[in-house]
């Protein structure tokens, strides 16, 4: 198997590819940095063309347009233990943001920990454009895409067990994992630390025996904060992800429900960098339109066949009456992006 030698990984950023230049002088080869690091987002669309059972199509493109446009990297800060948990379910508890890193967490974890994840969201998101993007995607022909949120209706208190049943009964079919934003609502400062997390997600990890995997949204939002809670990270910039060690279940049942509580919460908190600020936006998108989803597809590094003609039903040309369900599906996702009816 022939190598490739002017790049290279490690096993901290598993989606960070860096660009490498050798030299041989005798018996000495030395390496230097040969340009900026890059994502590298074809191991994530592998993994996802299982899940779904679909190569190129339109949602992955997006998918994968979105994470290089709005994430600088995945950080592991226990690659060895990441790589310990992969195939088995886990339970991921978070800070929050911003919106769209809850669907970028879906495809890039689910991706590197070989289960599908199921995010907990607010039933009101179902009419939001996450939600109408997961219809989307749920409706494409021939597309087995996991279910990847699970919603519940925070006016009604039994919602959120049903949810948890729900997600209980399922793992009887197919494993999964879920994560969850522990204080439930998106923060409009980064010096915003989660504060409270709810004792039925313990519980459900105990019963279960769920490994409770800490997570920290770092980079989305400035210290001083933000008018209304943001969908992007902040003037378009991006984020890290960064994914602390597991906490086993067995660890967390030998405390009381206060300890498990404040032990989960301060390993959250301790992935925040000391002096978070902003991460700036890429340099390709300055000049870029106003549209972030056509804009995302548009400077996608891969484009399928369907995502072209779906960006150019965008750009109003027409390919006639629409002759089956594919067909049709992309006029009206075109129609979604553009924003016809929002």
């Amino acid at each position: 198997m022939a190598q490739d030698l002017r790049s290279a990984q490690c096993a901290r950023y598993p989606v960070t590819r860096y660009s490498i230049e050798l030299a041989r002088a005798g018996d000495a080869i030395s390496v230097r940095d040969a340009g900026p690091p890059r994502l590298d987002c074809e191991p994530v669309r592998a993994a996802w063309k299982e899940f779904s059972g679909i190569g190129d199509w339109p949602i992955a493109d997006l998918h994968m347009g979105l994470i290089e446009r709005f994430v600088r990297r995945v950080e592991l800060e226990d690659a060895a233990g990441f790589a310990a948990l992969r195939g088995k379910p886990a339970m991921y508890l978070a800070n929050h943001q911003v919106a769209v890193e809850s669907i970028l967490f879906n495809v890039l974890l689910s991706a590197l920990s070989g289960v599908p994840i199921k995010v907990i969201a607010k039933t009101e998101h179902r009419a939001s454009w996450i939600g109408r993007l997961i219809d989307f995607a749920r409706r494409y022909p021939g597309s087995r895409q996991p279910e990847p949120i699970l919603f519940f209706d925070r006016s009604d208190a039994k919602s959120f067990f049903a949810l948890v049943e729900t997600f209980r009964a399922g793992l009887d079919e197919r494993a999964a994992s879920l994560m969850a934003h522990v204080d439930g609502t998106r923060a409009t400062s980064s010096r915003a630390r989660a504060s409270q997390v709810s004792s039925v997600l313990l519980d459900l990890a105990l019963e279960i025996n769920l490994p409770v995997v800490p997570v920290r949204f770092a980079g989305g939002l400035p210290a001083q904060p933000v008018e209304s809670r943001l969908e992007f990270p902040f003037e378009c910039g991006r984020q890290d992800i960064r994914v602390g060690p597991a906490i086993p279940a067995a660890r967390l049942r030998e405390l009381p429900l206060a300890q498990r509580s404040r032990l989960v919460l301060d390993a959250i908190n301790a992935l925040a960098p000391q002096d978070e600020r902003p991460l700036p936006p890429d340099p390709r998108y300055l000049r870029a339109g106003s549209n972030v989803l056509v804009e995302s597809l548009r400077f996608a590094s891969h484009r399928s066949e369907e995502s072209e003609r779906v960006l150019a039903a965008v750009d109003g040309v027409r390919a006639g009456a629409a002759a089956d369900a594919r067909a049709r599906w992309i006029e009206e996702f075109a129609a979604f992006l553009r924003g016809d009816g929002a």
